[in-house]
Parts: C-alpha cells; sequence; structure tokens
C-alpha cells in the first residue's frame, strides 16, 4: 500500500470519524505529513498490522486537529491564554524525566496535561466526570489494545488516559514528531532531519493553544514534559520565553540503549522483524545531534532559567532533586505537595523509571562507547560537568 498515496483519504476518514467535521486549521501541518508519508513508503516495511497502525495513528492526528479546531471555535476566549513560566522537564529519553514528571506533578498547584486530552483537546471537565465520558473511554481502550498486543511496552513505558503524559501527544497533531511518528514505528532519517532542522515554530505555537484551550481559564501553572523538545527548544523558547527549564542527564550510552530497548517493543507492534543494532545507531544518528543542537541554543538563554539534574541523583533522591528544582526557580513548596511527594517514594520507590526486557551492551552490536559519544559531539561535555558536580555533591 502506498502512504502519500492516501493523503486525501486518510483526511476523509479524519471527517468520517470525527463526526463530519471538516476543518483542520493551518495548512503547515501538510507539508511535514507528506515528508513522513513519503519515508513511511520507502522506509517503512510494514506488516498488515503495521499497516492498520500506522494509519490509525496517522487519522487519530488529523481527527485531533479537527476536535481542537471545533473547540476554539466554540470556546475562542481559550485561544490566545496565558501560560506564565511553565516548568518543562527535557532530556534525553531514559533520563529519569518520567519520575520528576509523576513526582512533581503531584503539587496540587499545578496543572498537567492528561492523556486523553492531549489526544483530544477540549477543555478540561471536571475530574470525576472522565471515566464516564466517550472520549477518555476511547483513549483507555486505545492503549489497552496496544499493551495486550505488547505487554512489555506497559511495563516499561506504562500510559493510561487519565495520567499526565508528554507534550508530544500534542505536538502530534501538527506532524511535528520526531518522537512518536519519527521513531517508533520505523526508522524516517529523512523526516526526522526536518524535524531537527526545519521550521517548528508552527508547531510549538498550535501547541501553546492546546494548553489554552485544555485548561479552560484555568491559570495555575503548568507542569510539561517531553524529551522530544531537544529537537527544536528555539521554537519551545519562543512559545515559552519565561518557561523554567529542567534538563536531565545520563550517559549517553546508557540512554540510548535503553530508549533502542524501547523502541524496539513498539516497533514490533508494526513490523515483523526488528534489529537492536540498526535502531540504537539510527537513534545516535538522529538524537545524537538533537542533544547537540539543544547545547548550541542553551547558550543563549539565562542560566536562572535553566537547572541540570544527573539521573542517579533523580533516581536515588527524587524528593531532594524535585525541591533543588522548586529551589532554583523560587517557587513555593506547600506542606501538602512536599507531604504528597514523600508518600509517593515511600509507596512506589520507582517513581515510575521503568525497567523491562533484557539489559544489553554495545558489546552486543558492532558500536563502541566512542562512537556513541561522537554522535553527541559538544554534549558530551556538558554531561561530564553535570556528572562531576553530582559525583562532588
Amino acid at each position: 500500500m502506498s502512504f502519500i498515496g492516501q493523503f486525501d483519504t486518510l483526511h476523509e476518514q479524519a471527517i468520517d470519524a470525527a463526526g463530519d467535521l471538516t476543518d483542520f486549521g493551518d495548512k503547515a501541518y501538510q507539508k511535514p505529513l507528506r515528508l513522513l508519508l513519503n519515508n513511511y513508503d520507502h522506509s517503512g516495511h510494514f506488516s498488515e498490522l503495521g499497516n492498520q497502525f500506522v494509519s490509525g495513528a496517522v487519522i487519530s492526528n488529523l481527527v485531533a486537529r479537527l476536535v481542537r479546531e471545533q473547540g476554539l471555535r466554540d470556546y475562542p476566549q481559550y485561544a490566545n491564554a496565558s501560560v506564565a513560566r511553565p516548568i518543562i522537564i527535557i532530556g534525553m529519553t531514559r533520563t529519569g524525566t518520567t519520575m520528576l514528571h509523576r513526582l512533581i506533578g503531584l503539587d496540587p498547584a499545578l496543572q498537567t496535561l492528561p492523556l486523553w486530552l492531549a489526544s483530544l483537546p477540549m477543555p478540561r471537565p471536571p475530574r470525576d466526570t472522565w471515566e464516564t465520558n466517550p472520549a477518555f473511554k476511547k483513549i483507555e481502550q486505545t492503549y489497552e489494545q496496544m499493551y495486550a498486543i505488547t505487554p512489555m511496552m506497559q511495563q516499561m513505558h506504562p500510559q493510561s488516559a487519565a495520567e499526565a503524559d508528554e507534550c508530544r501527544i500534542a505536538l502530534d497533531h501538527s506532524f511535528w514528531s520526531p518522537g512518536a511518528m519519527g521513531t517508533s514505528y520505523c526508522s524516517v532519517p529523512e523526516y526526522l532531519d526536518w524535524c531537527l532542522n526545519g521550521d517548528a515554530h508552527y508547531a510549538y505555537r498550535e501547541y501553546k493553544t492546546t494548553l489554552g484551550l485544555i485548561a479552560g481559564g484555568d491559570n495555575s501553572r503548568w507542569l510539561l514534559k517531553d524529551p522530544c523538545h531537544i529537537f527544536a527548544l528555539d521554537a519551545l523558547i519562543e512559545a515559552f520565553p519565561d518557561a523554567c527549564l529542567v534538563f536531565t542527564h545520563r550517559d549517553p550510552v546508557d540512554s540510548f540503549l535503553s530508549f533502542g530497548n524501547l523502541i524496539s517493543h513498539s516497533r514490533k507492534l508494526a513490523q515483523s522483524t526488528t534489529d537492536l543494532g540498526q535502531i540504537v545507531q539510527s537513534l545516535a544518528d538522529a538524537w545524537g545531534p538533537a542533544l547537540v543542537k539543544t547545547e548550541r541554543i542553551r547558550t543563549q538563554i539565562p542560566a536562572s532559567q535553566t537547572i541540570d539534574l544527573y539521573f542517579k541523583d533523580v533516581i536515588s533522591d527524587p524528593v531532594g532533586a524535585v525541591k533543588r528544582i522548586y529551589e532554583h526557580f523560587d517557587l513555593d513548596i506547600s506542606e501538602e505537595a512536599s507531604s504528597l511527594w514523600q508518600q509517593q517514594v515511600e509507596s512506589d520507590p520507582s517513581g515510575g523509571h521503568e525497567g523491562g526486557g533484557k539489559e544489553f551492551s554495545l558489546k552486543d552490536f558492532d558500536l563502541s562507547e566512542q562512537d556513541i559519544y561522537s554522535f553527541v559531539g559538544g554534549y558530551y561535555d556538558r554531561f561530564i560537568c553535570v556528572l562531576d558536580q553530582a559525583v562532588h555533591r
């Protein structure tokens, strides 16, 4: 099957699924979507299940655009809502971002981005109505079906409709998607190169509008998180110029191996065979330069807006790491938040730091540590600096 040949058909199917809504909003998303579909045609080698899965993902994101645009027509007062000093967690995937995000998110003073609302944006309904909402049920069922096919994914990176999730869920609607559509299903190097070097500003403008719609007038500080921001830190800062940026760090060898293991399971949904060595290589090819780009852009951001945390510090003392963040950005810590953080760590020490699957080393592949370090270039200096600070703290 040809994905690019179905460009119009995918839109028609989205319109049907969205109850005949027809406004997809700004057409800027069409260029990266066409590039992505072309890459799928040349690089995908999908199984029949993979064809269905990938088509479904594209349609779901088109539906989300339709739903969001209708929501903005119904609630125009939210279109230009302020998103003041959000806390945004950034770092290469598998560096402790999930643990931090889930722990900090217990602070009742913050608002977060639940998976189901990121997937189908609308003003946030009262919490006690979520489980009966048809949109909530739809998203919940989608993930239950996915985990039934690949249970290891649930062990390594569990997600649920009600829980706060990554920014990429909403950014995917703009088809700027270095994480999900650009990495999870197959290697699409040309598309990832566009995500790194193309103009992502339109996607972040749409994302900010989506947050305003979901907040529905709630002016609480946002807590956001996504490793994908390393691909477009410039666009992120333009959208949120006063953001409090939390950068997490881990030995690139460990993070790339762990990331490759996770992605190998997601690709089994779409492809009949996977090569973990090739996956790790392709991740280094794309995500390494993204880390280098982030280092370059960071030089333009005031130090007061950034903080660096080392992976093992987050894992060994998560509450201490959270308090360091609050102190650095001069944020108030309520007794309730502090108590909730401590209770969570005591009840679940892993705090969302998922394991699972076989442990790999570079000896399993035709790669060396120096190969990985060469891919991350100047970022290696940042990692060593943060590691040194952690050792001597």
